[in-house]
């Protein structure tokens, strides 16, 4: 079963949402954002799969790296 868990992330609160696979600990991230401590406790302990941009806009891609590091 997938389950998506919308999150309000950057301070101008635009949605993250994180589909996730409780049985296989497997998830993909969906325009993350900045609030790259709070995503990944949200993440703690699942394998992130991909991330994907709806857009290019400053507010989904700011710290794209670092997610891709972390």
């Amino acid at each position: 079963m997938l389950r998506a868990r919308t999150v309000k992330v950057t301070p101008l609160r635009q949605n993250c949402t994180v589909l996730e696979s409780p049985e296989t600990g497997r998830a993909i991230v969906v325009d993350p954002g900045g609030d790259v401590q709070e995503l990944l406790q949200i993440l703690d302990g699942m394998t992130v799969d991909a991330i994907l941009l709806t857009h290019g806009h400053f507010d989904h891609v700011a710290a794209l790296m670092r997610y891709v590091r972390a």
